[in-house]
């Protein structure tokens, strides 16, 4: 008996719409036939626009909306996403607050969420302290100002991120503390030693969405760019993997950490 192979889905919008469905069927405990009695759709429709891979229009959304009162400026979202499945990649200016609507419903939906970091410590894991220095001026900083959250998730580091010239030594401690704290609580922290460092890779953050589904999430001064399609998304999945060989494990990395602070005299 042959395998069935997982198609990718159609277009990013496809994901994001499905993520909402997906998201908002869990919160309200309907099933797939739940959905598609009263929508009119059949089951299979319904799943397949729930992985992303049916195509979806904005009357599809609107019944859907009804289905699970959706607030109007999510269903208006949502249905001028259906008018532009045709899309792979997005790029928005740090102004449009859709970035973070799009990235929200995303990782509501991602089994997991790889971040790469060989720079700065990623605004998630920063202290005040740390935050408001490098926001200071004192370093390029490319993160949005108000990233969207995200429950776990794995984060690379390379070794130079902790050991960075020009961050005062209190502020430095202090988010050296903070980062074996955040190890020991909810994601996976591994640092990237030295002589493994890459050039020419840019931070990026790599979401797999679902069935195996990625999505690209790259930061830029002034721009925010998510990438869906597989040839533009192939360099981060396996830079990602060569990751996994490379950095040192969760407990070699708390070690490596914890020597680094500068202990009270």
């Amino acid at each position: 008996m042959k395998k069935k192979l997982s198609l990718p889905a159609r277009s990013l919008c496809g994901l994001v719409i499905g993520a909402a469905v997906t998201t908002s069927a869990a919160k309200s405990g309907l099933t797939v036939r739940q959905i598609a009695e009263p929508t009119g759709f059949s089951m299979s429709r319904v799943s397949r626009i729930m992985t992303g891979h049916g195509p979806v229009r904005p009357t599809d959304v609107a019944v859907l909306s009804m289905v699970f009162g959706w607030p109007p400026e999510l269903r208006t979202y949502l249905c001028g996403l259906a008018t532009q499945t045709h899309r792979t990649h997005w790029l928005y200016d740090h102004t449009d607050t859709q970035a973070a609507d799009m990235l929200a419903l995303l990782e509501s939906v991602s089994t997991n969420v790889t971040t790469y970091a060989p720079l700065l410590v990623p605004r998630r894991l920063r202290t005040t302290a740390y935050d408001q220095h490098i926001r200071s001026g004192a370093f390029a900083d490319i993160e949005r100002p108000a990233a969207p959250s995200e429950p776990g998730g794995t984060y690379f580091l390379d070794t130079h991120v902790l050991t960075r010239p020009g961050i005062p030594e209190d502020i430095r401690n202090h988010q050296l503390a903070h980062l074996l704290q955040r190890a020991d609580d909810d994601l996976t922290l591994r640092v990237v030693p030295p002589g493994a460092h890459y050039r020419g890779i840019e931070p990026f953050r790599l979401l797999a969405v679902i069935r195996g589904e990625h999505v690209v999430h790259l930061e830029h001064h002034t721009a925010t760019l998510l990438l869906h399609h597989h040839a533009d998304t192939a360099t981060y999945t396996t830079f990602t993997q060569t990751l996994q060989t490379v950095a040192l494990d969760p407990a070699a990395t708390r070690h490596l950490i914890a020597g680094l602070l500068v202990r009270p005299t």
